[in-house]
C-alpha cells in the first residue's frame, strides 16, 4: 500500500519504527492501519495489546532486532525480554 498523504504517511512512519518496530517500515500492517482510522476518525484507543502481541511475535525471532531505548525499557519492564538474547 502506498499512502500518498504526507501528513498520514509521516504518522505511519512513525507508528512502525516506535510502536511496531520491524527491518521493513514500507509495509502497512493491519494494526498500524486501525491505527491511522482511529488518528483520522478521532477515535481513542490503547494500542497496548497490540503492541505486545507484536513484540512477542517480534522477540521469537533469532534475527537481528532494532528499537528504541523506550520501547526497549518498556518490553524489559513487562518481562517480554526474559531468556532472549538481546544486545
Amino acid at each position: 500500500m502506498n499512502i500518498q498523504h504526507p501528513t498520514l504517511r509521516f504518522m505511519h512512519h512513525w507508528i512502525a519504527m516506535t510502536l511496531f518496530p520491524s527491518q521493513d517500515i514500507r509495509f502497512v500492517r493491519n494494526d498500524e492501519l486501525i491505527l491511522l482510522y482511529a488518528i483520522v476518525k478521532k477515535i481513542k484507543v490503547a494500542p497496548v495489546k497490540v503492541m505486545f502481541k507484536h513484540w512477542l511475535e517480534t522477540f521469537k525471532v533469532t534475527s537481528s532486532i532494532s528499537c528504541t531505548s523506550f520501547v526497549t525499557r518498556i518490553a524489559s519492564n513487562v518481562g517480554a525480554l526474559d531468556g532472549q538474547n538481546v544486545v
